[in-house]
């Protein structure tokens, strides 16, 4: 899935799986226009791969999506005939609302350490301090949440009050406290666990806000 594969920043270059040597042969690669072109609602893309499973791929996509909207296609066909003035503006962009959150998680908001993204709309913080320092006071404070415990099965309280997915627990915590929205790093597996993922697609305007949220009632 190389859907990010333009949005990249810092001097990172993205590395296509498919291009190093002996991977041509094994690697389907999908790609589209949803993060670059910021063309989501179009539901427009490809797949690239070895013939032998193009032609079974084929198979099953003539039985299921059979083509993509007719007006998708003519926007995708303009997108990529189109100079990339959009596309350095949007790195440009990017780069600066990244910026702005890690200078801010390094200086101004306690508990949270930023690990800073070379690509993608997205970046994790780490929890371990928070969890540290704070995890008897975050069940505490769930459980005391009416309005947090109004959205959680009872399964799903528990293991927000007993502590079996920190980030959870951290996200729900974080978003009673504050009002601002991180999402729990455990939904990615099990290996993040120990933070949050934060997007910085929002406006510059948003981010400053959370920020301010973070920084004051954190």
């Amino acid at each position: 899935d190389e859907v990010y594969e333009r949005l990249v920043y810092r001097g990172a270059k993205h590395v296509s799986i498919a291009s190093l040597s002996d991977f041509k042969d094994r690697t389907i690669t999908l790609c589209g226009l949803s993060k670059s072109h910021a063309m989501a609602g179009f539901r427009i893309g490809w797949i690239i791969g070895p013939e032998r499973f193009m032609n079974c791929y084929k198979r099953i996509h003539e039985q299921t999506a059979i083509c993509a909207p007719t007006l998708s296609q003519h926007a995708a066909v303009a997108a990529l005939s189109s100079p990339e003035v959009s596309l350095e503006y949007m790195l440009t962009e990017y780069q600066k609302r990244s910026d702005l959150l890690i200078d801010a998680f390094e200086k101004d908001i306690p508990y949270l350490e930023p690990v800073k993204t070379n690509g993608s709309l997205f970046m994790l913080v780490s929890i371990r301090e928070l969890v540290n320092q704070k995890m008897d006071e975050m069940t505490h404070h769930i459980d005391q949440d009416e309005e947090i415990k109004k959205l959680l099965k009872d399964d799903e309280l528990s293991a927000l009050t007993n502590g079996s997915f920190p980030s959870e627990t951290a996200m729900a915590y974080i978003l009673s406290k504050t009002g601002v929205l991180m999402m729990a790093g455990h939904y990615f597996g099990q290996v993040g666990d120990n933070y949050l993922r934060v997007s910085f697609a929002p406006e510059h305007e948003t981010i400053v806000h959370g920020i301010e949220r973070l920084k004051n009632r954190l």
